[in-house]
């Protein structure tokens, strides 16, 4: 299991890295104005892609074992299809003057949508190499076909970023039906209980996804009740966001295991030594950033964003906040809990909603900042409150244990060997 722990994180850790140079591509050649209208593009696709979640998301890994593979992936990839088509017809009618964005955001998500059901296939089966490469992958294309444009053949525009989403997502997708051609050529038995346990299933989780996405990244949509330079704003935002969420690596890592582990063998005492080793790591990152220079954040991503660590100084502890959230709801969730997760994050999006209509117009990225830390800090504690009540478990054991430095040890030592 460590070993699996490691890969995991190491994987995460080079899609967080080439993420962050897509950002820093991004907002270096383009500017935080260009980076704000990106970031609404690939907020509109986040939702979407959603939608397709409902039939291949975490609903398809818990049914892996259950249904036969070709009927639930086929299963997937139509609700994809229908998904893209229905969202593109619904952008165009929201926002006809930008058919063009709207087209490459339901092709986006349309394709995204089928890659991640492949690699849920895999997370199902507790095949955590396959299921890292194919979360790996097409952010690595997607870094090379930016870098090449932006700078060998010096095409500097908004829409090369969508396209590079789209060819690297196709590419990703087309490799992994290789991956996947034995599964995907077996003859399939007749099993539509399995396919009504899978529907049944996804909704059930994609609910608890879509609040916990609202809480994430619906106040983005926000951001154009600022009167002056909204886009520029937002851009701005959003590039603090990238650097804070960096923190999460650790914490969302265990939180995959966590999850496939939990189904099959719950385990609380496993989720709390998962829960010290994100908690503990994720202050340390934060520290760590929160003392890098604001010269160096202008060298860069360019002076625009200078001042960038003191525009989402607010969401620092937030950011901490929400290690609890992540290992929690792993748990709750793997426990069928959905009413109970359901609930926090309700709780949570109402108090982030409310706080960012107030605060944004009046303290822009500030107000939004403050306001996601409440929110986070709110599902944080009501998470921690309800697992350790209900486990009977004491809050000291947040508390590092002999334990862990043995398991810690182990963990480096498998990522050393990795490494070499």
């Amino acid at each position: 299991m460590p070993r699996i722990i490691s890969n995991t994180i190491l994987a995460r850790l080079l899609s967080t890295i080439l993420n962050f140079f897509i950002v820093l591509m991004v907002s270096r050649s383009l500017g935080p104005a260009a980076k704000g209208e990106i970031t609404l593009a690939i907020t509109i696709i986040s939702f979407i892609v959603f939608i397709t979640a409902f039939v291949g998301g975490q609903g398809l890994a818990q049914q892996v074992d259950k249904a036969e593979p070709r009927r639930i992936l086929f299963l997937s990839y139509g609700w994809c299809l229908i998904v893209g088509i229905g969202s593109w017809v619904v952008l165009e009618f929201l926002i006809p003057s930008t058919g063009f964005i709207a087209g490459h955001c339901a092709l986006i998500a349309c394709l995204n949508g089928m890659l991640f059901a492949n690699q849920n296939f895999y997370l199902g089966k507790q095949d955590f190499g396959p299921y890292n490469f194919l979360g790996a992958l097409p952010i690595v294309l997607q870094t090379a076909i930016i870098s090449t444009c932006f700078y060998a053949l010096n095409m500097k525009h908004i829409d090369i970023v969508l396209k590079a989403l789209i060819v690297s997502n196709a590419l990703s997708l087309v490799f992994s039906f290789w991956m996947l051609q034995k599964e995907l050529t077996q003859e399939s038995d007749d099993d539509e209980p399995e396919v009504k346990s899978l529907l049944k299933q996804s909704f059930n989780f994609q609910v608890t996804e879509l609040l916990q996405l609202l809480n994430l990244r619906f106040y983005f949509f926000l951001f154009g009740t600022i009167k002056d330079q909204a886009y520029l704003r937002l851009g701005i935002y959003s590039v603090g966001i990238s650097i804070l969420e960096t923190v999460w690596i650790l914490s969302r890592s265990m939180a995959s295991i966590n999850y496939t582990q939990t189904i099959r063998n719950p385990s609380p005492a496993r989720t709390l030594k998962y829960l010290r080793f994100s908690i503990y790591g994720s202050a340390l990152a934060l520290l760590l950033l929160f003392m890098v220079p604001v010269r160096v954040y202008a060298e860069i991503f360019g002076d625009g964003f200078m001042y960038i660590k003191y525009a989402v100084k607010y969401l620092f502890p937030g950011i901490w906040a929400y290690t609890f959230v992540i290992i929690f709801s792993s748990y709750f969730t793997a426990m069928r809990r959905y009413k109970l997760v359901n609930a926090i994050y309700s709780f949570a999006f109402i108090v982030s909603l409310t706080l960012c209509l107030l605060w944004i117009p009046k303290y822009e990225m500030s107000g939004a900042a403050l306001a996601a830390t409440c929110s986070f800090v709110a599902s944080g504690f009501l998470f921690k409150f309800f697992f350790f009540a209900e486990n009977k478990m004491s809050i000291k054991l947040l508390l590092p244990q002999k334990s862990d430095i043995q398991y810690l040890q182990q963990v480096w030592a498998d990522v050393k060997e990795y490494v070499r």
